[in-house]
This record gives C-alpha cells, sequence and structure tokens, in this order.
C-alpha cells in the first residue's frame, strides 16, 4: 500500500470511529444494571417442547394478536388492519372488522364489537363496521405506540402505551433507551378522555386481566420481567412484581380463563446489550451500527406457563 493509500484508510478509520464514538442519536439511554440472566438452565432448561407445533393458517401476513370468540374460534389481527375470524372446523377465515393498521392487541367483545390496540393509530372500538378512536392522547401526550387493551366484565377499558417517544418500527431504539416511558391509561367514555393509571413503565408489551379481574398483568419487555397492577380488593391501585428475572424477552401475555398464564418470550436475552446495560455509551454506539450488526436476541420460540402466584409451571421451547 502506498503512503496516499495509508493515509487515506487512516483517515477513513479515523471518521469511522468518530462516526461510532460521537455522531448524534435520538436514544437517551439510562442506565441500570439487570440482575444476572438465568439463562437456558435450571427451571429455564432448554428443550424442543415446541417442535412438533402445528402452523395452522401460514397464508396470513404478520397476525399479531389474537383472541377467541364465543364458540372458541381464534381471531386475529393481521398486517393490512383486517380481523379475522378463523375457524377451527374447515380452517376458514372471515373478515369481521378493518383496523387502521396492525393489532398488537385486540378483545373480542361480540362479532360487530371489537376493541384494538393499535399498533400505529392507537386504541380502537370497531363497532358495526365503523372504527371509533378512544382518544389520542393523555395528558397532552398523543399516542405513539399502543400495545395493549382489556375491557373488565364492569366496562372499565384499559390500555398500554408502549412508548410515548418512539413508534411501531423504533422498538430497537425503545429497548435501547430503557426509560419508563411506558404507560397504562384508564379511558373515560363519559367525556371521551383518558387518564394515566400507572406511569413509568419500562417497555410494556402486553397485557391481560387476572381471575375475575382483580388485578392487570403487565410484560415489561426492557426489564425482563412482569408487573401485577390490582383493580380491586384491599391492594387496589398498587403494583408489585409477579416475577422477575426472566431469561427472556417478555412479550405477549395471556389468560387461559382457569390456572394458567400463557407468556411468549421473544427470545434469550442476549449477553451485549445486558452488558450494556450500565453503560449508556456503549447503547448510544449500539444505535449508530447499521441494523445487521446490531445485537439482537437469537431465534427461538419460547412460552412459559406461570400460575396465579407467579411460579413457573410450563417451559416450552424450539430453537429450530
Amino acid at each position: 500500500m502506498t503512503g496516499r493509500g495509508l493515509k487515506g484508510g487512516l483517515g477513513l478509520g479515523i471518521l469511522g470511529l468518530a462516526y461510532l464514538l460521537a455522531w448524534p442519536v435520538a436514544i437517551t439511554p439510562l442506565a441500570w444494571q439487570p440482575l444476572a440472566d438465568p439463562g437456558l438452565s435450571g427451571i429455564y432448561a432448554g428443550n424442543e417442547a415446541l417442535r412438533g407445533i402445528e402452523v395452522l393458517h401460514p397464508e396470513l401476513a404478520g397476525p399479531a394478536a389474537l383472541d377467541r370468540d364465543r364458540d372458541g374460534n381464534l381471531v386475529a389481527g393481521v398486517a393490512d388492519g383486517r380481523v379475522l375470524r378463523l375457524q377451527s372446523k374447515d380452517r376458514s377465515s372471515q373478515p369481521l372488522a378493518l383496523a387502521p393498521a396492525r393489532a398488537q392487541s385486540l378483545q373480542w367483545l361480540s362479532d360487530d364489537r371489537i376493541l384494538v390496540a393499535d399498533e400505529q393509530a392507537g386504541a380502537w372500538a370497531l363497532t358495526g363496521g365503523e372504527r371509533f378512536r378512544l382518544s389520542a392522547e393523555a395528558e397532552g401526550t398523543p399516542f405513539h405506540y399502543v400495545t395493549g387493551i382489556h375491557m373488565t366484565v364492569g366496562g372499565q377499558i384499559y390500555f398500554l402505551e408502549g412508548s410515548t417517544r418512539y413508534g411501531a418500527g423504533e422498538t430497537y431504539s425503545e429497548f435501547l433507551e430503557s426509560a419508563p416511558n411506558g404507560r397504562l391509561l384508564r379511558y373515560d367514555d363519559l367525556n371521551n378522555t383518558s387518564t394515566v393509571a400507572l406511569r413509568d413503565l419500562y417497555f410494556p408489551t402486553s397485557l391481560c386481566a387476572g381471575p375475575g379481574d382483580a388485578y392487570l398483568l403487565i410484560a415489561e419487555m426492557s426489564r425482563y420481567r412482569v408487573l401485577r397492577h390490582w383493580l380491586k380488593g384491599e391492594k387496589a391501585g398498587q403494583t408489585e412484581v409477579f416475577i422477575d428475572t426472566l431469561p427472556g424477552f417478555p412479550d405477549g401475555i395471556r389468560w387461559n380463563g382457569r390456572d394458567t398464564f400463557w407468556l411468549s418470550l421473544y427470545g434469550p436475552r442476549s449477553a451485549a446489550l445486558d452488558s450494556a446495560a450500565s453503560q449508556p455509551w456503549l447503547r448510544r454506539l449500539y444505535a449508530r451500527l447499521p441494523a445487521m450488526l446490531q445485537p439482537k436476541p437469537q431465534a427461538r420460540a419460547w412460552v412459559l406457563g406461570l400460575n396465579t402466584e407467579g411460579k413457573l409451571t410450563h417451559n416450552l421451547q424450539y430453537a429450530g
């Protein structure tokens, strides 16, 4: 290599290093120290229990929300905003409603009334072929990324905002920032407004109600845990940790109506992301990397079963 080429290469290297260390990024990471990752060991030992799982509807694009109708058929929201009934008998699909964008969460109330947490447009009620936006903001902050929704037996509607700063296509930035940008909101249908029921949540991705709607469970992805927020009883209004130190990124959570909460994990925890938790400068560096070079969890199908006390009852995995 000539002297000129060497100088040019050195100059490019310096520019690249300066970019990685100093280029402005949108995130303002919060330093924290995660508890030790239990990994694929002990009660979370690796297995292939999900290897033989059956694919019911391979033709559907991007289903992210599921519920059941009164007959036990699945109701799903897909990428183009359609909400479909998936018939259990012949595996056909029937359109029920159309959301503004893909539903991150939905609750089937009847064939002409469905609640939707829309990944781009907020919390909606789909009624009689029409769409009604529940509200657009709370405390002056517009909704960016609504991730979960539930109406109690008493008719109270709660929904989650995953982030007040980032939208559906910016979830990696939200995770890297690891700040309390999430909110649990309560909708007031008398004046068509939403109030904050619980603030300072760390990337809440889903919620579901416990037995008798006594409490809500909230999965916090960037803290590897699930919270329990009480709605009834002596603890009404209080929030506690339901399960902590999970070995992966908690995503969706569902109650089976009997004895088990099913919690899906997006994937196992990443050593590179855990080690950067206490080092905001390193997470800013990750944000500057091309997407293909950013540390991410490995692919693994993973579902945990939890009882009403937050104890593990099932550990179902497949790494294929």
